[in-house]
């Protein structure tokens, strides 16, 4: 009988000849793991075993973020220690990159992760739900596809064959997650632009007043 070192189960992945570990229940769920005997032994003897588990539990490296991975023509991004997601640090980092509505976003990181407990931000980094931009300028290093329960770690141009399938964006660590939506905002919600047209519709009478405003702007950015 196979027992591993996570949590002393039989439930195992083979992925590159490395064992992950399937148990939902492990604590090293997805964590890369080992198998310690393959004999028959005694009841008494796998109750003495699974004790000395607890007690000096064996730690492996990690697979990266206890995902199943696929290579493609770039090796799995190395994990680097970041500050831990909590709730504090996540708003933190969102008024720090200067995000746009920064409490109305924090709002949603809440409603989208569960407060930071969701499948999908544990598996992947991923807090808003965010899809995996094929064009845009993106943090992102792989795409989570669900059907398959696998990440997939590439380039824009490696994934691009993946568009058409539903799709998630991986990322390395909950930081390049807020910093994606600072570009997805930079992008999709030109803050300028809006202002003007809200100029133009709801407070100019003269018809070249936003071609004015724009010049006198320009020279003010210009002297600065």
């Amino acid at each position: 009988m196979e027992i591993t070192t996570c949590c002393g189960n039989r439930s195992y992945y083979l992925i590159d000849g490395m064992k992950i570990c399937s148990s939902a229940e492990c604590q090293n769920y997805l964590g890369s793991t080992e198998v310690i005997f393959t004999k028959n032994y005694s009841p008494l003897i796998y109750s003495l075993i699974f004790t000395i588990l607890l007690l000096f539990p064996i730690h492996e490296s990690e697979s990266y973020n206890r995902v199943s991975s696929l290579r493609l023509n770039r090796d799995v991004p190395v994990k680097v220690n970041h500050p831990k997601a909590t709730l504090e640090n996540v708003l933190g980092e969102i008024r720090k990159s200067d995000i746009l509505c920064s409490e109305h976003v924090y709002a949603q990181i809440k409603l989208e992760s569960a407060n930071l407990t969701s499948f999908l931000f544990k598996r992947t980094n991923n807090m808003l739900g965010m899809r995996y931009p094929y064009r845009r300028s993106t943090t992102a290093v792989g795409i989570y596809l669900p059907d398959q329960d696998t990440i997939v770690y590439g380039s824009q141009k490696e994934l691009l064959k993946y568009r058409d399938k539903l799709s998630y964006a991986a990322y390395a660590n909950w930081m390049d997650a807020v910093k994606d939506y600072k570009l997805w905002q930079d992008q999709n919600f030109n803050v300028e632009k809006r202002y003007l047209d809200f100029l133009k519709n709801n407070y100019a009478e003269d018809p070249r007043y936003i071609e004015k405003v724009k010049g006198i702007a320009a020279l003010v950015k210009q002297d600065s």
